[in-house]
């Protein structure tokens, strides 16, 4: 792909309301300090070819709601310290192959228990990752890529699905408490009314 990320020029977000992927790049483009302008939007009024983010040029940067995260962090310069590396892709991509369907099945059925059992199950791969890292993060004594990407999903567990019992991933649930009093993600934690907003539009996605 030839379009780099320009960071010395405003770049333009798509803040799409329910899209959890956007609250991600938001984490994101906040950590990496990246200049741009957040321009809020309905997911309902947007077509799957909608860009999430645009150069200021106008070219589309991101596009895809799969693979946001990793589209971003790979366009981004290698003065930045949120560029992707290989484990950081392999986290990503199973999570969104593996984890990503339970936990949207576990929101979408009217029982939770239907999905939340392996969801939990598939979380586990998330646990040991974390336990060969040498810090409070994915990233080690920082968040990095990692971090930022999955917080969105993770966070919503004991909120918009069953709460995960004290044994159940427990280095995971001391992660999202951490990540929780990160600075970058107080800036953009949402409001109860934002929240409830974006649980209605994440469901409704869910069922097009």
């Amino acid at each position: 792909m030839e379009v780099i990320c320009n960071s010395a020029k405003p770049l333009q977000f798509y803040n799409q309301i329910g899209v959890l992927e956007c609250q991600s790049l938001k984490l994101i483009l906040s950590a990496g300090d990246l200049p741009h302008t957040t321009i809020d939007v309905r997911r309902s009024n947007c077509s799957q070819e909608s860009a999430l983010i645009k150069n200021s040029d106008e070219t589309t940067l991101v596009s895809t709601y799969k693979n946001a995260v990793i589209e971003l962090s790979s366009l981004m310069p290698e003065s930045i310290p949120l560029s992707i590396g290989d484990s950081d892709r392999q986290i990503l991509q199973h999570f969104i192959k593996h984890i990503q369907p339970h936990f949207e099945s576990t929101v979408l059925h009217s029982n939770p228990r239907e999905g939340y059992d392996l969801l939990v199950e598939s979380l586990a791969h998330l646990e040991n990752v974390f336990a060969r890292s040498a810090g409070s993060y994915f990233g080690g004594a920082q968040p990095n890529i990692v971090d930022f990407g999955l917080f969105p999903y993770i966070d919503k567990i004991g909120t918009w699905t069953h709460a995960l019992r004290p044994s159940e991933c427990s280095r995971l649930q001391t992660w999202v408490k951490t990540m929780r009093e990160h600075p970058v993600v107080v800036a953009s934690a949402l409001s109860e009314d934002e929240l409830k907003v974006q649980l209605e539009e994440y469901s409704r996605a869910l069922t097009d």
